[in-house]
């Protein structure tokens, strides 16, 4: 049995939000079409094996001189210091991720879930090429990529707007 939930609107969104499980008819409404899905499909691969190759390059990274487990102490101490590029870079690593699950009609809860997943994976990897494991990395990257998923959904928003126009526009009035 399904249970919907009302729909959420935003003053001064692009659309209403329903919180709801959708069909599969939904969900294919809430799609990017096909021209748009693979290239953006192609380019998250090219950059998640650039990332990885990134990740684990000896010469890039950081010998683990330890683990941390407490949420926001590196965060905390990087921001205290001044700008930080590990920072930016930690939180834009699994933002094109998060955007292609979204592109691909993934429903925004479980694009983070999966993007959580896949930076728990990065770190548990990590720790075991002897790098530096660190909670907070895990915390940014999740952030990016909801970041990412956002900006992707808003597309899918904007796209949808403008084919409503286009169809819209093509009907003659009656």
């Amino acid at each position: 049995m399904r249970f919907a939930a009302k729909s959420v609107s935003w003053p001064g969104s692009l659309n209403s939000v329903a919180f709801d499980s959708a069909t599969e008819a939904e969900s294919a409404n809430r799609r990017a079409p096909a021209w748009m899905r693979w290239p953006v499909a192609l380019v998250c691969i090219a950059y998640a094996a650039f990332a990885l190759i990134l990740l684990f390059d000896p010469d890039t990274g950081v010998p683990a001189a330890g683990s941390n487990f407490v949420p926001f102490q590196t965060i905390r101490i990087q921001i205290d210091h001044g700008f930080s590029k590990q920072l930016i870079e930690n939180t834009l690593l699994l933002a094109p991720i998060g955007f292609t699950f979204r592109v691909w009609g993934t429903a925004l809860r479980r694009a983070v879930v999966g993007l959580l997943m896949i930076a728990v994976l990065i770190e548990v990897a990590q720790e075991i090429v002897d790098r530096v494991t660190d909670i907070d990395d895990v915390i940014l990257n999740t952030f990016g990529g909801f970041l990412g998923a956002m900006l992707g959904g808003a597309v899918l928003a904007i796209h949808a707007r403008i084919a409503g126009w286009a169809r819209s526009a093509r009907v003659p009035p009656t």
